[in-house]
């Protein structure tokens, strides 16, 4: 092939190339996104990972996120939702950018290894805002599942760790903390954090607060109920029903074949034992608090088939933690 003939070649591939990135780079959209998102971009990409630092980080021992004002708080986490609503815009966005970015780089790439095309034909690119959009397309899908339930709490509990009486009214009064979020969170902590729990009680009119959560699997599920009822049948029933379901928590005493009578806590739903809360944290709470009562919230049924169902809770514990174990946790935190 002559000389005339590779160039035209070479040259035709060029100008084909081109006006397929002329067709994308010209579109009003792409124009839009250029102009406006690149920031945008930029906040995202610090939000996404702002959370996975927190993720990382995460041990519930201290509060996380430190704030000064309640405008400061309210827009941190107003800016965490409104992200995660705005999440596939961002990435249909971030894809235009990208594709754009690909194409001319592949243009540049064809200029640099033909023998035939001058240096002068290489497309110039905003390679930073590019990188920018390269990486909320590598991380912004993961974005919704960093949203998880302990975030909300410890975003809580920063503010009640970090802000003023008068601060915390303000974000009561927006709906940033609810009464519900008061079931979820550590009671113990700084003189300030403890202080502000006893004034948001107040202010959402508590008698009580569930003072530790546990996740457990219930204990005796596949045993049967003394009216003769199958807590397997009871534990499928739970997984079929479409309603909302909800376990009741009542406390008794256990009195084995041989040894000492216990405390129990067994577990109901509709009136029909579904399982006991493990003996072993029955005993650590006892041991921890003054006849403390629980609640349950269900979580999930596991297991059916060719396994035993099983259930998942939420274990909360309401009580008045014991005065020696109360000494023995300050002279630890002392130490």
């Amino acid at each position: 092939m002559s000389y005339k003939e590779s160039y035209k070649k070479d040259f035709e591939h060029y100008e084909n190339a081109l006006k397929e990135y002329d067709k994308i780079t010209s579109d009003k959209h792409f124009l839009e996104v250029v102009e406006e998102m690149p920031f945008a971009f930029l906040e995202a990409k610090h939000k996404y990972e702002t959370l996975e630092l927190y993720k990382d980080m995460y041990e519930r021992k201290d509060a996380p996120f430190k704030f000064s004002r309640a405008d400061e708080a309210i827009n941190f986490f107003k800016g965490i939702i409104e992200l995660r609503k705005k999440t596939d815009i961002i990435l249909e966005n971030a894809n235009i950018v990208v594709r754009a970015s690909s194409l001319a780089k592949s243009i540049n790439e064809f200029v640099d290894e033909s023998p035939y095309l001058s240096a002068d034909l290489k497309i110039n690119e905003n390679e930073r805002i590019a990188n920018i959009a390269k990486d909320c397309l590598k991380k912004m899908p993961e974005f919704p599942s960093l949203m998880t339930k302990d975030f909300k709490i410890s975003f809580v509990e920063s503010c009640i760790n970090s802000l003023s009486e008068d601060s915390l009214k303000i974000i009561v009064k927006t709906g940033y903390i609810s009464k519900n979020d008061m079931n979820n969170i550590r009671l113990t902590g700084s003189k300030k954090y403890e202080e502000n729990i006893n004034f948001l009680q107040k202010e959402f009119g508590l008698d009580e607060l569930v003072n530790e959560h546990h996740i457990i699997r219930l204990a005796g599920t596949s045993k049967d109920n003394p009216d003769g009822t199958k807590r397997q049948d009871i534990l499928k029933q739970m997984a079929e029903t479409k309603d909302e379901i909800t376990l009741k928590c009542t406390k008794g005493i256990f009195k084995p074949e041989v040894g000492k009578e216990l405390n129990s806590v067994e577990v109901s739903w509709n009136k029909k034992i579904a399982g006991y809360v493990p003996q072993a944290v029955v005993d650590q709470m006892w041991e921890k608090y003054e006849d403390p009562d629980f609640k349950a919230d269900f979580k999930q049924i596991v297991g059916g088939g060719s396994v035993n169902y099983g259930c998942e809770v939420d274990l909360g514990v309401i009580g008045k933690e014991k005065e020696e174990v109360k000494k023995n946790e300050e002279e630890e935190e002392r130490c």
